[in-house]
C-alpha cells in the first residue's frame, strides 16, 4: 500500500498533517493548524502559495526570488522554485515565509 506524504512542522513543533490539506490539489502542505501556524514546506505549489498568500510576493522579491515564470506564477514546487533560483539556504526562506504569512 503506498504511504501517503506528509506536512511536517518547519517550526519543529512535531506536528505532521497527513494529506490532503490545503487546496485538496494534492500539495498538502498549506495548512493552519491550531496555534495558528501556517505550514508551507519546500513540497507546497508556488501556484498555491501565490493563490492564498498574495501578499508573499513582497517577500519573494525581497528576498531576489522570482515566484513568476513566463506563464505566470511558477509551475512547480516551492523547493523546485528554490533549487532554480540557486537559493542557498533554502528551510530559513521557507522559514521566513511562513513568518511573514503569520505576521500579517
Amino acid at each position: 500500500m503506498k504511504q501517503k506524504p506528509e506536512c511536517i512542522d518547519p517550526f519543529g513543533h512535531g506536528e505532521v498533517r497527513p494529506e490532503p490539506c490545503g487546496s485538496g490539489r494534492g500539495s498538502g502542505c498549506v495548512e493552519t493548524v491550531e496555534r495558528g501556524r501556517t505550514l508551507i514546506t519546500a513540497e507546497t505549489q508556488v501556484e498555491e502559495i501565490m493563490e492564498k498568500y498574495p501578499q508573499t510576493v513582497a517577500y519573494f522579491i525581497k528576498n531576489k526570488v522570482s515566484p513568476f515564470s513566463c506563464a505566470g506564477a511558477f509551475p512547480k514546487t516551492l523547493g523546485e522554485l528554490l533549487a532554480a533560483r540557486n537559493v542557498g539556504d533554502a528551510a530559513g526562506f521557507i522559514k521566513g515565509l511562513n513568518e511573514m504569512i503569520e505576521a500579517v
